[in-house]
């Protein structure tokens, strides 16, 4: 990214407040929060008198969570992401997914047009959905989780990568209990944004992304940086190993 992107040393957003389901509304449709709707992580329903998220729908149930819980979508959305300007132009014959650890950052860049979009339960480390999408999850998502990859970090203890294999400094280590504790810590790791990129790897084979006539959209965003940064601030060491460790998931 360094070598064919853009760096800028003093760039601004063109949106406030820079939270995450107001950028993640913004990067992918190009409009700032007075016309795309999505005004925060959260604000008060006049109609109803109560706080809602900005993707929370009572007409949706989870897939893939327990049952009852309810489901989220983009209908809070009012405007068109780039994945549902390519579904018009191309007639519904490609694939758009969005898939992220929030909810919020899998459904909002998507679009309302989107075959699917995913997210982790906080609670269980399983990927989920919503009943928006599709009635029940898909054979292999459900194998996906059966085989518990967001466990894999169990006890694990996080140490710098130059220290890896030798004395050095911890940044965390990992309970060796499967429980909501460890969920919350293993959530702001570079261990879940590897289960993401793995779970990707399977969006691309299984929805045969990139192989329909027209112009696949698959979005992903590694919410693992996000969860560290509110814990620990931008200048802690943990925040640039985490940095360093997403260039080289987004290489592979």
């Amino acid at each position: 990214m360094l070598e064919q992107g853009a760096v800028f040393l003093d760039a601004h957003q063109d949106h406030f407040p820079t939270v995450t389901a107001v950028g993640h509304a913004t990067f992918l449709t190009g409009s700032t929060p007075a016309t795309s709707g999505i005004i925060g992580n959260e604000w008060l329903d006049r109609t109803t008198g109560k706080t809602i998220t900005s993707v929370e729908d009572q007409a949706t149930h989870l897939l893939g969570a327990a049952p009852g819980a309810k489901g989220s979508s983009p209908h809070n959305l009012l405007v068109s992401t780039l994945g549902d300007e390519i579904k018009i132009a191309d007639g519904g014959t490609t694939k758009v997914i969005g898939i992220s650890m929030k909810d919020r950052a899998a459904i909002l860049p998507a679009g309302h047009m989107a075959d699917a979009a995913y997210w982790v339960d906080n609670a269980t480390g399983n990927v989920v959905s919503s009943s928006f999408y599709q009635q029940a999850l898909p054979e292999w998502v459900q194998q996906f989780n059966a085989e518990k990859p967001a466990q894999a970090a169990l006890g694990k203890t996080w140490y710098p990568l130059e220290a890896e294999g030798k004395p050095g400094k911890a940044f965390m280590l990992l309970p060796g209990t499967a429980d909501k504790q460890y969920f919350s810590k293993w959530e702001m790791t570079p261990y879940a944004n590897d289960m993401l990129e793995s779970f990707a790897e399977q969006v691309l084979i299984h929805d045969q992304m990139g192989h329909h006539q027209g112009t696949d959209l698959l979005t992903v965003s590694f919410s693992a940086n996000d969860h560290l940064g509110h814990a620990v601030g931008p200048d802690d060491p943990a925040v640039e190993d985490m940095s360093v460790r997403t260039d080289a998931t987004l290489g592979k």
